[in-house]
């Protein structure tokens, strides 16, 4: 008598293989949602550090004062734009789409003079249904340094101890 060799998997093996994937997938989803909305984070506040530092370069390299303007107010989330003491559009950024909300402390607009200082300004940015344990800053000292800051301790200040956030 011959024996057959049969190839492939058995129902039971197949099942196993499933319920095991199933249980995998149930651990990494929740942390692979918190890192999507991390990087919305990061690239909502990284596309304005970037048009800030633009501005203050363009001010230093045209010698003359340049504006970054948010579009509805003093809040950044309508969108933004970059534009030189005589009114011309450098660049300009459509609203966020995160859902994320950006505010500012002051009027809406920041200018960088001919050397590329300001006053000093924070730029915060809070997550809806989120509190202050995501809440992130641009710190512009008057130098026109910029920078981020992070609230790493969920408590709603940033490490350094300058910003205290009160996100809505």
């Amino acid at each position: 008598m011959q024996r057959t060799c049969q190839e492939g998997m058995t129902l039971i093996e197949l099942v196993i293989v499933v319920l095991v994937l199933g249980v995998l997938g149930s651990i990494a989803l929740p942390g692979f949602s918190a890192f999507m909305v991390r990087n919305k984070i990061g690239n909502d506040l990284s596309g304005l550090q970037g048009d800030l530092q633009f501005a203050r370069n363009e001010a230093a390299t045209r010698g003359q004062d340049v504006l970054v303007v948010a579009l509805s107010g003093a809040t950044w989330s309508s969108g933004w734009l970059v534009r030189d003491s005589g009114g011309n559009v450098l660049r300009m950024r459509q609203g966020l789409t995160s859902g994320n909300v950006i505010s500012g402390d002051g009027s809406g607009t920041i200018t960088f003079n001919r050397y590329g200082f300001t006053s000093t300004h924070k730029i915060k940015l809070c997550i809806p249904n989120n509190a202050d344990r995501d809440a992130k800053a641009i710190l512009i000292a008057r130098t026109g340094r910029i920078r981020q800051a992070f609230d790493t301790g969920s408590d709603g200040v940033v490490d350094d101890g300058v910003v205290n956030f009160s996100c809505p």
